[in-house]
C-alpha cells in the first residue's frame, strides 16, 4: 500500500507537469523547465513501481524469513532486525520524499520544490548502502558481505541522482529552461538505466561475450 500510494503521488505529479504543455500552470514558464521537471517525475514514477517496491518488498521477506526460521541464531535475527530497521528508514526517506514532491507545488517560482524533493529519496537509499554493510540472504538463513568497492559505487550513484533532482529544479526555479531539461533528461536515462539493469547489464555482457568470440574466430 506504502508504494502504491508513492507511484500514485509521483505519477499525479508527472501528469500535472505534462498538462503544462498545453495549460501552463505558470504562464511564464519555459518548455525546457517543464520538460526537466517532466522527466524527474516521469522518472521516479518507473522507479517506484518497478524498482523501489518489489525491492524492499522482497528485503523484508528476507528479515521476515529469518525470524521465522526456528533454526535462525540470535545473532542472526539481530543482524536481520537491524538490516529491516534499515529498510525502513530507506522507504520512511521515499514516502516523505514523494509526498513532499507532490504536496510543495505553490509557489512554484520561489523555491527548490515539487523535483528537488525527490532527491530526498535518494539521499535515503545512500545512507542505506552506505550504514547495509550485510544483507540477508535470499532464504533468511545467513547474511552476505556487501563488497565495500560495490557499496561505494551504489552510494555514488544515488548521490548523483539526488544532485540531478536539485539541479533540475533549481535551474527551472530560475528560468534556465535549457539546463533544466538537460539535467531532467540524463535524470530520466539513469532512472530507466536503474530500473532496468537487472534486465540491461546481462544483455551488454551477452554482446559483448559474442562480439569476442566472434573476432576470435575471425582471427
Amino acid at each position: 500500500m506504502t508504494y502504491a500510494a508513492i507511484t500514485m503521488s509521483s505519477a499525479v505529479n508527472a501528469f500535472m507537469w505534462m498538462l503544462d504543455f498545453t495549460n501552463p500552470i505558470i504562464q511564464w514558464t519555459s518548455v525546457g523547465t517543464v520538460i526537466g521537471r517532466a522527466c524527474v517525475a516521469s522518472g521516479v514514477t518507473a522507479l517506484a513501481a518497478l524498482d523501489f517496491g518489489p525491492r524492499a518488498c522482497e528485503q523484508m521477506r528476507r528479515c521476515a524469513r529469518t525470524f521465522a526460521t526456528k533454526g535462525s541464531s540470535e545473532r542472526l535475527k539481530a543482524d536481520a532486525a537491524k538490516f529491516a530497521a534499515l529498510v525502513g528508514m530507506k522507504v520512511a526517506c521515499e514516502a516523505y520524499a514523494y509526498w513532499k514532491a507532490l504536496t510543495s507545488f505553490s509557489p512554484c517560482s520561489q523555491s527548490l520544490e515539487l523535483c528537488a524533493w525527490y532527491g530526498v529519496a535518494f539521499l535515503g537509499h545512500a545512507a542505506f548502502i552506505a550504514l547495509a554493510t550485510t544483507q540477508i540472504n535470499e532464504d533468511g538463513s545467513f547474511t552476505e558481505e556487501i563488497p565495500a568497492e560495490t557499496r561505494k559505487l551504489i552510494v555514488a550513484f544515488n548521490l548523483g541522482l539526488a544532485a540531478l533532482c536539485a539541479a533540475t529544479s533549481a535551474f527551472a526555479a530560475r528560468g534556465f529552461g535549457g539546463a533544466s531539461a538537460a539535467c531532467g533528461v540524463v535524470f530520466f536515462a539513469a532512472a530507466l538505466f536503474f530500473t532496468f539493469e537487472h534486465t540491461i547489464v546481462p544483455i551488454v555482457k551477452k554482446a559483448i561475450v559474442r562480439g569476442d568470440a566472434s573476432n576470435a574466430s575471425s582471427a
